[in-house]
């Protein structure tokens, strides 16, 4: 199994990331399911468990901003 790092156009000027684990580089293109693709790499597991980490957090901030403001 392969790492991928795709970075795409959100909207028009915010360009943003996807980790995605496949064994081909079509595969990771095809389960981003996006359309406007700026770069693929091909990053190691230590990288792509990193970047879900960060996602995650980010997330979970938020959640907790809302939170506090509801």
């Amino acid at each position: 199994m392969k790492y991928w790092r795709l970075d795409y156009y959100r909207t028009y000027n915010w360009i943003d990331t996807k980790y995605i684990k496949d064994d081909f580089s079509q595969g990771a293109i095809n389960k981003a399911r996006v359309k406007n693709i700026v770069d693929l790499q091909e990053i190691s597991k230590e990288e792509y468990c990193a970047g879900l980490a960060r996602r995650k957090a980010e997330a979970q901030a938020r959640r907790k901003r809302r939170a506090e403001l509801s």
